[in-house]
């Protein structure tokens, strides 16, 4: 068994723009960084990027 969780993250970049999150957790609150987060068990690290992607409550102007 992992004792540390294995995590995984996405760098989206697209017309010479990058998305950023900021977390609303206490362990980042309010940081900007990419969107990540842990593999589930039976989980890809391709498939827990992708499910962390951008998520339409995250969209700002």
């Amino acid at each position: 068994m992992r004792s540390t969780p294995l995590i995984a993250g996405a760098v989206i970049a697209h017309a010479g723009r990058v998305l950023l999150i900021r977390r609303a957790t206490p362990a980042g609150a309010l940081l900007w960084s990419f969107p990540s987060g842990k593999v589930d068990p039976g989980e890809t690290a391709s498939q827990a990027a992708a499910r962390e992607g951008p998520l339409p409550e995250w969209w700002t102007r």
